[in-house]
């Protein structure tokens, strides 16, 4: 009959080791996060539109961050939606009321 205590510290170095590569795993996915900016444009007869709201949004990259981005609801005066990279630059946008998705 083998001891449970034994066994447990047996394996000890395994469950840590297999901690240790999850924490490494999780940090390397991080890492290749990239920063989106979701942007919500309205205000009316405001030419161009106002920028009413903006949400941060990491993805592992542009088609990523699109998906994303259709999870999110319109505030209900938004006219368009934009979305920024790190740079500011628009990678996507649509118009409230566009049948394209």
């Amino acid at each position: 009959m083998t001891d449970s205590k034994t066994d447990s510290r047996d394996d000890f170095p395994a469950q840590r080791s297999r901690q240790s590569s999850e924490r490494v795993r999780d940090a390397s996915a991080a890492d290749r996060l990239e920063q989106y900016r979701l942007r919500f444009l309205g205000g009316g007869n405001a030419r161009p539109p106002k920028a009413m709201k903006d949400i941060k949004l990491d993805a592992s990259g542009a088609p990523d961050a699109i998906r994303r981005a259709f999870d999110f609801a319109w505030p209900p005066s938004a006219v368009e939606l934009l979305l920024l990279d790190h740079k500011g630059r628009v990678v996507f946008g649509r118009v409230k009321g566009s049948s394209e998705r």
